[in-house]
């Protein structure tokens, strides 16, 4: 069972200051989903970026009356903040097999 301090962690890596998309039991549910990993943090923090970007795929640019929104961006900057936890899950090496290979003088 996620602590309350991990999904309160959880919620700061995501930019989900209340539970308005997310409540406490899914991020909870989505951290013991990943009990067993190395770095279940990033692991949830990952999938969630990614579930936002999935939102925001569909958002246009909007230019009207001299005001802009480039709402296009979201979409870009939430992979970028996935990639940027999948990079974290990827320096974290104790879940990959050990590899054995013969040296050649």
């Amino acid at each position: 069972m996620a602590s309350i301090e991990d999904v309160s962690q959880l919620r700061l890596m995501v930019a989900e200051p209340d539970d308005s998309t997310y409540d406490d039991a899914a991020l909870g549910a989505l951290l013991d989903s990943y009990a067993t990993a190395t770095v279940p943090l990033s692991r949830a923090a990952r999938d969630v970026w990614v579930q936002k970007a999935a939102a925001y795929a569909e958002l246009v640019d909007i230019s009207e009356g001299g005001s802009q929104r480039k709402n296009g961006d979201l979409h870009k900057r939430a992979l970028t903040m996935a990639d940027l936890y999948a990079t974290q899950i990827d320096l974290d090496t104790s879940d990959r097999p050990t590899r054995i290979a013969r040296l050649v003088r």
